[in-house]
């Protein structure tokens, strides 16, 4: 009979371990960016689940590992909305940079003030959110010409409603972006190569191909 219990306990440990680890921070950035534009990258809450319990308050750690960007601020940044409205005092966001090293870190920290019926209204069939998003400004990089720059998420710290821990992540989920010389530079690089092409023509007179005899 112990055996049975014991056996039974361990499905049941499974199964919840199974659902909570559904659950998992995505982060959705751009491969490559023209060097002096504005590009966004999303921090997604994905494998939600009607069992799952409903968010209330969540905080990470979101990290560019360039020096370069020793001096950045993110620019248009910008909660998901799913936990409240800041500017209706539904819900407190706290965005905190730091540097350390030859990495810019960037806490993000939000608590709804709104009841389970509220967030309900909110999160109700949904299988993913967004929980924040940052706007950045590749003019901030340092010679941003086909440079590469790591982003990442990690020490992510989901609570619900009732402000219980329903689901902590210490590991890093991190992706790479390829910055490369903005459209007008490469007009101008082709335009330069056209003007070379049509002096040295002219200089051959009306039969170019004089130049492979």
């Amino acid at each position: 009979m112990m055996s049975m219990v014991r056996c039974i306990f361990l499905m049941l440990s499974l199964l919840i371990a199974r659902d909570a680890c559904a659950m998992m921070i995505d982060l959705v950035a751009p491969s490559r960016v023209s060097a002096g534009s504005n590009f966004q990258v999303d921090v997604n809450l994905s494998g939600l689940e009607d069992t799952d319990p409903l968010i209330g308050a969540f905080s990470f750690t979101f990290a560019i590992s360039d020096n370069a960007l020793a001096q950045f601020l993110p620019v248009d940044s910008q909660f998901g909305g799913f936990l409240g409205a800041i500017d209706l005092g539904e819900t407190f966001g706290l965005v905190d940079v730091r540097t350390e090293a030859q990495a810019t870190f960037i806490d993000v920290l939000e608590v709804s003030f709104l009841s389970t019926g509220a967030l309900f209204d909110l999160q109700d069939g949904l299988s993913e959110f967004t929980l924040f998003s940052f706007g950045l400004n590749a003019l901030r990089f340092a010679d941003p010409a086909n440079r590469t720059v790591g982003v990442s998420v990690t020490d992510v710290v989901l609570a619900d409603s009732a402000g219980d821990v329903v689901f902590r992540d210490s590991g890093t989920t991190g992706t790479f972006i390829t910055l490369v010389p903005e459209p007008s530079t490469l007009a101008l690089l082709v335009l330069g190569f056209i003007g070379l092409t049509r002096t040295r023509w002219a200089r051959l007179g009306d039969r170019p191909w004089r130049s492979v005899l």
